[in-house]
This record gives C-alpha cells, structure tokens and sequence, in this order.
C-alpha cells in the first residue's frame, strides 16, 4: 500500500500539475543564472536552461532507481514515460512549465533583459505548440495506456 507522501509524489508528476512545479523551477532559474553566471551570453543562458533541464530528468530517474518506491507508484511512471516517450508529450509540458515561470519571473522584476525575454517566450511559445498536438492526441494516449493517467 502506497503511502501518503508517495501518492503525493506520484500526483506531482501529474500532467498538468507538473507544469505547476516546473513553472517554480522557471521562476527561480533566471535570478539564479544571473546571480551565478551574471554573463549576458546567449549561449550561455541557453547552455545553462537546457542544463536545468537535463539534470531534472536525469535527478528523477536516480531517484526513482534509488528510493524505495512502491510498485504500483514505479509502474505509473514506467506507464507516463512510455506515454511521454510515444507522443513526446512530457518535453512539451516541460517547456510550457519553464516557460511560464520565466515569463513571470521576468514580468515581476520588469527585467529589460532581452535575451532572457526571447528565451523564455521561444521556450513558452514551443510548449504552448507542442502542447497542443499532445492534447489532440491525449485521450488516445491515455486510453492506449490508463496506468499513465493514474495519480
């Protein structure tokens, strides 16, 4: 029997609300790049995003491989990322989930920084996009693999 904090996590990585935790994770990258890096490089504001991006996916398979997690819990998320990896679908979430907590970010502290504001609106804009094709094909997805949409 799964427990409580488990169902938590499990329901975290829920669509729609991992865009939520994802858009936090946005929302304090850009004040940490530039407090960190303080670099005004395009380059490296896309270098230092899409290293975010990679050590999130490859902090949860550890975490997954390592923390003792229930069957039922390692078998609905086995069941996403067949989902995720057949339609793409958790890349695109991601995006829209960075995006909006880049544009907020942004949008907050009035930062004139252009090369931030092109980022975060190709980032929101490709997930926006992406999302879209996900949720035409969403319910096939789901009804092809159910367990994935258990939370």
């Amino acid at each position: 029997m799964p427990s409580s904090l488990e169902k938590l996590i499990v329901a975290i990585d829920a669509p729609l609300v991992d865009i939520v935790w994802r858009a936090a994770v946005g929302f304090f990258f850009l004040p940490n790049y530039f407090s960190l890096v303080g670099a005004d490089s395009w380059w490296l504001l896309v270098a230092c995003l899409l290293l975010v991006l990679l050590a999130m996916r490859i902090g949860a398979g550890v975490a997954r491989s390592v923390l003792p997690f229930s069957r039922s819990a390692k078998q609905t998320w086995a069941a996403r990322r067949t989902v995720g990896k057949e339609y793409d679908s958790y890349q695109w979430r991601k995006l829209v989930g960075f995006g909006v907590g880049m544009v907020g970010y942004l949008a907050l502290q009035r930062q004139p920084n252009p090369k931030a504001w092109v980022l975060a609106a190709v980032v929101l804009a490709a997930g926006f996009v992406g999302s879209l094709f996900w949720w035409r094909v969403r319910e096939v997805a789901f009804t092809a693999n159910p367990t994935a949409a258990k939370v």
